[in-house]
């Protein structure tokens, strides 16, 4: 929060929250602690008798709608009486004290009232903007102004690197010629071309008129890829969690969510609203009971992590498949890393009950796509939100896709994925490790400056190694997130580790490759 506002918060009170009794019952008797069975007391919403108008024909429409909105206004300060939590600060000392409240896990000044914060953790809900009414918007450039100090004092400020003449993993950022080393593209494939192909646009949504056979060709063979009956496509990975997950899972069902999963299925699942269980990183939920016949048991979890590097335990992934879980699986870090272009899940045989995967990594365009059985996917098609309600995606893009995808299925990939595969083992034993489950090596620096400092050195060398830092991975595990590639040959990574070490040596700072530091940096 930033603590530099000028003048006096005005003295007034507080706005009335919408009455909800769906959101009165998610905010009580959840259980968020991480790896442990709820122990807060299920606390009732509070009692407020709602009166039935007086039939309509004796009295005026407008009468009636009244005096329902004004029970409501009285419910809902009723809740907001039992819940002081969600009351806005009222004077610049209760903002203050509100402030100290924030969530340890994530640095942001701002943060959304949902019980999950970025890391899906407890404590944002108590942490809220500085309130400022319609008569005072003139303050609100001085709140975004000091709140962008805040971030860059915290060493959380960002900018989007400006990139040019790209060709592979070489290219020039701020005009200066480097080697990319914190690309998804890990089979070198962002830079191919398409000649000409045809229309720009689908014309509207899906389910309107902008379901072409380009899209229905593309998703069979994604489908194929997958290891599922069908699949759909979607304009990104982010606009796929944040649609799908709300669509399948339910208010009834139990969740049970990997402590460092992508904000993409973490933001999905508030949007569900469903209960949620934070899992230890790396664990399965096989001490949860199944529930009652008509909800279902979840377990959401990447394959492999974005962050980390690390891969999921697949064993475990087969105990809960065979008594009876469901299984929502994104493989963004995987899909078309393996023999066919298959992910890991594939890979080993292991058919998911949802497998999600984005297209703009390994298959080096953009997009993404679900995969599940024809039933499920038909419910997707016509429950998602961000589907039914999104132009399709451009004929142009799905061209490009459909190439993509028949080179990495094909003879082309699997030379890709040698190169990428000798990359990564070789940069693994630079760094004194075994192997490399993946292409990304997180090189946890702990500090937020320090990663930055490191990071500059580094382009100063002529390497861009972009510095991941809060909210994208927890307090006190800034890292720099390198990642290989096809277009990285071993006389490059030999060069760059040099210049890592020797850089780490100088700051005296230790060489740690630490998958799993996100989970072990939480309290």
């Amino acid at each position: 929060m930033p603590n530099g506002r000028e003048g006096k918060l005005e003295k007034r009170r507080p706005p009335v929250p919408r009455f909800d009794q769906h959101e009165l019952h998610r905010r009580h008797g959840r259980d968020h602690e991480r790896g442990k069975p709820a122990t807060r007391a299920h606390v009732e919403p509070p009692s407020v008798a709602f009166q039935r108008p007086r039939n309509r024909r004796t009295r005026p429409c407008g009468e009636a709608i009244a005096e329902v909105l004004e029970q409501a206004s009285v419910g809902a300060r009723a809740a907001e009486i039992d819940r002081p939590a969600l009351r806005q600060p009222q004077t610049a000392q209760d903002h203050e004290a509100v402030d100290r409240r924030r969530c340890e896990f994530d640095a942001e000044p701002f943060c959304d009232r949902f019980e999950l914060c970025a890391h899906g953790h407890r404590g944002c809900h108590d942490r809220h903007a500085v309130p400022y009414s319609s008569a005072d918007l003139g303050t609100f450039e001085r709140r975004i102004a000091a709140g962008l100090a805040h971030l860059d004092e915290a060493g959380l400020s960002r900018r989007a690197p400006p990139i040019s003449e790209r060709e592979g993993v070489r290219y020039r950022l701020d005009g200066r010629p480097v080697v990319g080393l914190c690309s998804n593209d890990y089979l070198d494939l962002a830079d191919a071309r398409l000649p000409a192909t045809g229309v720009a646009g689908a014309g509207g949504s899906r389910l309107v008129c902008g379901d072409l056979a380009e899209h229905r060709a593309l998703e069979r063979s994604l489908a194929a890829i997958a290891g599922t009956d069908d699949a759909v496509l979607f304009p990104s990975g982010y606009q796929l969690n944040v649609g799908v997950l709300p669509a399948l899972v339910e208010r009834r069902d139990i969740v049970a969510s990997d402590a460092l999963n992508h904000a993409s299925l973490i933001d999905g699942l508030r949007l569900a609203r469903a209960s949620i269980r934070v899992l230890a990183h790396r664990t399965a939920p096989d001490d949860l009971a199944l529930p009652e016949a008509d909800a279902t048991l979840w377990w959401i979890t990447e394959s492999t992590f974005s962050m980390d590097g690390d891969l999921v335990d697949l064993d475990a992934l087969r105990r809960h498949l065979a008594r009876g879980g469901a299984l929502y699986v994104d493989e963004a870090h995987a899909i078309g890393l393996h023999q066919g272009g298959q992910g890991l899940l594939a890979r080993h045989g292991i058919v998911p009950t949802v497998v999600v995967a984005p297209l703009g990594k390994a298959f080096g365009c953009a997009g993404a796509f679900v995969g599940a059985s024809a039933p499920v996917c038909a419910w997707i098609r016509s429950r998602a939100r961000s589907f039914v309600f999104s132009t399709g995606t451009s004929p142009t893009v799905v061209a490009q896709l459909a190439a993509a995808v028949d080179r990495v299925r094909g003879d082309d990939g699997d030379l890709r994925r040698a190169r990428l595969w000798r990359a990564a083992h070789h940069l693994a034993r630079r760094l004194g490790l075994d192997h490399a489950p993946s292409p990304i090596f997180p090189i946890v620096i702990g500090d937020n400056h320090a990663a930055l400092s490191i990071a500059g050195a580094l382009f100063e060398r002529g390497w861009h190694v972009q510095p991941i830092r809060p909210p994208t991975v927890p307090v006190g595990t800034a890292r720099l997130r390198v990642t290989v590639g096809a277009g990285h040959d071993i006389a490059t990574i030999n060069a760059f580790a040099d210049a890592l070490i020797e850089l780490l040596d100088r700051a005296s700072l230790p060489l740690v490759v630490d998958r799993g530091a996100g989970f072990r940096a939480i309290p």
